[in-house]
C-alpha cells in the first residue's frame, strides 16, 4: 500500500524503477505484471529494499530477505489482478485502484480484518473515523491551541486518534505559518510527528500500522515535489516505533511503544496534556495480569475484571497535573450496579473531575457491530472536583437516518442536560444505584417527577428474594431462565435446568425467533 501510494502520488516513478534495474516500467503494477512470476517477485523485493533504504525502516522489515524466502512466487498473480482492479468474472476495469489518497478508515478496516479471534474476544475493535473525530471534538472543546502539547493514546490500534490529532496540529501550524518554505514546513511537522504524539499498543502489527498511518498523514501535508527535494537532500521518514524486546537497527525518533501499557516503563510519558483513545473492552484484567497487579498496587477497583476500567485509572496516571483524559468505554462503566462497580463509580467521581459524558447506547449496532456492549464517551481531568456543585455535561443522542447515510450523530437540545457531581454521588448512595444516567437518558422532567412519586411505594425487591436469601418470607424467587448457548459460550459448560413443575405458559407466538424445549438450556 505504501509503495502504491508513492507511485500514485508520483513521488517515485519510471526513473526510480530504472534505478533498480527495471527499464520501461512506470508503476508497481508493471512490476507485478512481469512474467514469469519469479521475476515479478525478485523485482518487487528489490523495490522494497530500495524503498526501505530511501524512506524508512519501520515499514520495510529489516528481515526482508527472510520474508522473501517464505513468499511463493505464485502470490504475485492475485496481487497483479487486484492492483489492476480485475473483477471476479475476469472483466478488467477501466479505472484501477488509485492509492494517491488512502483514507484512515481503509487502514483501520484492514487492521481489524487481520485481528485474530482472540484479539476480538479481548475487546480489540477499531474505531470508526466519524466517532474518533467526535471524541476529539469532545476532548479538545476547551483547548485553544494544540501546538506544544503532548498527546497519548494508550491503546493506539491503527492510530486513528493520533492521525486525527496530527492533522489538526498540522492545519494549525500551517495557518500560523502560511509563508513557510517546504523544508521548514517538513521539519516542523516532523517535530510534531515525533515529539507531540505518543502511542502504546501490545500488538506489534498495530504499532507498525500506526506508524504507516502517521507517515501517510505526514506525506499528505507535502507536495510530491517537496518530498522529492527532501529525498535528494537525504531526508528520510523518522523511525517511530520502539520495540523494547529487540533492536530495530537505527535511531528511533518517535514515541510509539510496542508493549503492555500496565508494565512499568520509564519511557511512557507521565505529563501528557491529553490522554485519549478507545481501550479494549473485555474481562481480561484477571489476577496475575499487569493490569490487575497495577490496580491492586494502587488500590483501584476493577469491576467485572473489565480491562477498560483499568485504563481509566492508568490513563489519569499518565496525564499532567492539568491534563485531560477522554476514553470510549463500555456503558457498564457507569451503568452497572454490582458492589465493585459502585465502588469504582464513587472513586471515579471523588478522585477525578468528570466534565462530560456522551451516552451512545442507542448507537450500539452502528459503532461496533461485534461488541456486546453499548458505548459511552467519558471526558475527565486528573484532579478531584473543587466542589459538589461541579457540573457534568450529559448528552444522550438518539439514532436517526443520518448515522447510516452520512455518519452524523445528531444531538438535539432535548438530548442535553447537566448533572452535578453532588447529584451523582447522592444517587450512588441509594438502594437502586445507579439510576441517574438511565433517568436522564429518556425521562423528561415530568417523567422524573412521576418516578420520584413511585419511589415512595414498595419495590419489587421487597417481595422477591435472591437465591442467596435463605431466611425470608418473600413469595417470589429471582433466578436464571432459559439461556441458549451463545456464540462465545463454551458448550461444555452448558447445564440442563430442571423446572420445579410443568406449570408454564406455552410460547406459541410466530414472532418468536428462538424456542426452547422444556427442561433444556
Amino acid at each position: 500500500m505504501f509503495a502504491c501510494y508513492l507511485f500514485d502520488r508520483e513521488i517515485v516513478g519510471e526513473a526510480y524503477l530504472r534505478g533498480i534495474g527495471l527499464p520501461g516500467a512506470r508503476h508497481l503494477r508493471d512490476v507485478l505484471n512481469l512474467k514469469p512470476s519469479t521475476e515479478a517477485k525478485r523485482y518487487l523485493y528489490k523495490l522494497f529494499n530500495q524503498l526501505g533504504e530511501d524512506f524508512n525502516g519501520d515499514l520495510f522489515s529489516d528481515s526482508l530477505g527472510e520474508e522473501a524466502r517464505l513468499v511463493p512466487a505464485s502470490y504475485m498473480d492475485p496481487l497483479d489482478e487486484f492492483f489492476r482492479a480485475t473483477n471476479v468474472r475476469g472483466q478488467r476495469s477501466f479505472w484501477p485502484y488509485d492509492f494517491a489518497a488512502i483514507p484512515i478508515e481503509t487502514i483501520s478496516a484492514i487492521y481489524e480484518r487481520f485481528l485474530k479471534s482472540s484479539d476480538k474476544r479481548e475487546g480489540a475493535f477499531y474505531t470508526p473515523r466519524f466517532l474518533a473525530e467526535l471524541v476529539l471534538d469532545v476532548a479538545l472543546g476547551t483547548t485553544h491551541s494544540l501546538l506544544g502539547h503532548r498527546h497519548l493514546d494508550p491503546a493506539c490500534g491503527s492510530g486513528i486518534f493520533l492521525v486525527g490529532l496530527f492533522n489538526r496540529m498540522a492545519a494549525e501550524w500551517k495557518q500560523a505559518n502560511p509563508e513557510a518554505r517546504n523544508d521548514r514546513r517538513a521539519r516542523e511537522l516532523r517535530k510534531i510527528l515525533c515529539g507531540s504524539l505518543c502511542g502504546v499498543d501490545i500488538n506489534p502489527t498495530a504499532c507498525r500500522i500506526t506508524a504507516f498511518s502517521l507517515y501517510l498523514a505526514y506525506l499528505d501535508q507535502l507536495s510530491p515535489r517537496d518530498i522529492q527535494e527532501l529525498h535528494q537532500k537525504g531526508h528520510k521518514l523518522p523511525r517511530l516505533v520502539h520495540y523494547p524486546e529487540f533492536a530495530t537497527g537505527g535511531q528511533v525518533e518517535g514515541n510509539i511503544w510496542c508493549g503492555d501499557f500496565f508494565v512499568l516503563s520509564p519511557d511512557y510519558p507521565v505529563d501528557a496534556d491529553l490522554v485519549i483513545g478507545n481501550p479494549p473492552w473485555g474481562s481480561s484484567a484477571v489476577e496475575g495480569t499487569p493490569a490487575a497487579e497495577w490496580c491492586a498496587h494502587h488500590q483501584f477497583p476493577i469491576p467485572d475484571k473489565q480491562i477498560s476500567a483499568a485504563f481509566v485509572w492508568k490513563g489519569a496516571h499518565h496525564a499532567g497535573d492539568s491534563g485531560r483524559i477522554c476514553f470510549v468505554l463500555p456503558h457498564g462503566i457507569l451503568f452497572n450496579h454490582s458492589r465493585t462497580a459502585l465502588t469504582f463509580q464513587k472513586t471515579l467521581f471523588n478522585h477525578h473531575t468528570v466534565d462530560f459524558v456522551l451516552n451512545l447506547t442507542d448507537y450500539q449496532f452502528f459503532l461496533f457491530e461485534e461488541a456486546r456492549h453499548p458505548a459511552i464517551v467519558v471526558a475527565y481531568r486528573k484532579g478531584a472536583p473543587e466542589h459538589r456543585r461541579h457540573t457534568i455535561e450529559y448528552w444522550t443522542p438518539k439514532t436517526d437516518w443520518l448515522v447510516t447515510r452520512a455518519e452524523v450523530i445528531s444531538v438535539t437540545p432535548e438530548d442535553r442536560c447537566t448533572i452535578t457531581v453532588g447529584e451523582v454521588l447522592d444517587d450512588l448512595e441509594g438502594n437502586d444505584a445507579p439510576q441517574i444516567w438511565k433517568q436522564r437518558y429518556w425521562a423528561t422532567a415530568r417523567d422524573r417527577r412521576l418516578i420520584d412519586r413511585l419511589s415512595l411505594y414498595p419495590r419489587l425487591r421487597d417481595h422477591i428474594r435472591q437465591t442467596r436469601e435463605t431466611t425470608t418470607n418473600k413469595r417470589w424467587l429471582i433466578a436464571e431462565g432459559f439461556q441458549p448457548v451463545g456464540k462465545g459460550d463454551d458448550p461444555q459448560k452448558a447445564i440442563v435446568i430442571r423446572l420445579p413443575s410443568r406449570l408454564f405458559i406455552e410460547a406459541t407466538s410466530p414472532a418468536l425467533t428462538y424456542s426452547c424445549s422444556l427442561g433444556t438450556a
